[in-house]
């Protein structure tokens, strides 16, 4: 089934999802301002890795929940989708006719999308909303796990500036 782009979304969808990943971007903001102004100290430095693990394991749980949100979505789009083209299969398909003359499946789904345009559409948007939310938080457990290695480069570099003073 062909995808409806982002720029189908109506506009309190499209506010909705912009609010979302607006505030999941703050949040996050104040977490990799690590060291920005000044040196890092030994401990900032053990409060952003005890965060990191915090947003981390938060992160994954949003994704999760997106995911399950989406494939609902997703789900409940197909059985209305489903169930409605049986509906109009079977009014035009009708036992009567010989079979040479049935309507073809894309015949069925476009009266579908027709015959029903409003329902498909709020089905199909709020699926559509649900996946790119879900892929946005994806996107930010990938760029979170990244900062991991800055946190890792960090602290093995003050662990050797540390050790390289006990010894001078």
């Amino acid at each position: 089934m062909a995808r409806i782009p982002i720029e189908e979304m109506d506009e309190k969808e499209t506010e909705d999802l912009v609010q979302y990943i607006s505030q999941k971007v703050e949040y996050m903001k104040k977490f990799l301002r690590l060291g920005a102004d000044t040196e890092v100290n030994f401990y900032e430095l053990q409060r952003a890795l005890v965060e990191y693990s915090n947003i981390h394991n938060s992160l994954i749980s949003m994704s999760t929940i997106t995911r399950f949100e989406h494939s609902k979505a997703k789900e409940d789009f197909t059985s209305w989708y489903s169930e409605k083209f049986i509906e109009i299969r079977n009014n035009v398909n009708s036992p009567d006719k010989p079979a040479s003359k049935y309507m073809s499946a894309t015949e069925i789904e476009y009266m579908v999308r027709t015959e029903f345009k409003d329902e498909f559409k709020k089905l199909k948007d709020e699926e559509i909303t649900l996946e790119h939310k879900h892929h946005f938080v994806r996107e930010l457990v990938k760029m979170w796990e990244g900062h991991n290695y800055v946190l890792s480069t960090l602290s093995s570099n003050l662990r050797s500036e540390v050790g390289s003073l006990s010894r001078g």
